[in-house]
């Protein structure tokens, strides 16, 4: 399995970023998604629940040239929730360009509530990490 628990690193250092653009610290955690009394996780919130922001690192279309359709539904699926939150300030960070076009091209229209942005800050070392946790979930799919 790939190791995506190096993607933590991908994320402090986005966060540590982030935080001084939003000028707060934002945290994973959980918030409440509407009144149900149902906690989801996110990628990080604001200390009053006031900004959500989600982080992807997903890549773009798939070895065959196809839409990557399942990605684009777990970040939709996010983002469904995230909408139905009382955070005014509501975000997805893309680290991949060409999911970060394919995403907004196919779903911004649904979501007009969330900001979709490309995090084009990412070091070396940090596109080296998403790079090498990417081609070990590529090799583990062709093996399947």
């Amino acid at each position: 399995m790939a190791n995506t628990a190096k993607l933590k690193i991908v994320d402090k250092y986005m966060f540590d970023c982030l935080n001084s653009e939003f000028g707060e610290v934002l945290k994973r955690g959980k918030i409440e998604i509407g009144s149900s009394g149902i906690m989801k996780e996110f990628s990080g919130i604001s200390r009053d629940k006031n900004t959500i922001v989600q982080l992807s690192h997903n890549s773009g279309y798939t070895s065959g040239g196809k839409n990557p359709s399942a990605k684009i539904e777990t970040v939709l699926s996010k983002c469904l929730l995230m909408e139905k939150t009382s955070a005014e300030n509501k975000y997805v960070y893309f680290t991949n360009p060409e999911f970060y076009e394919i995403f907004n091209r196919k779903c911004k229209k649904l979501i007009p509530e969330i900001q979709l942005k490309l995090f084009s800050n990412l070091s070396e070392e940090m596109q080296a990490i998403i790079k090498e946790v990417q081609q070990e979930s590529s090799k583990e799919m062709t093996l399947r």
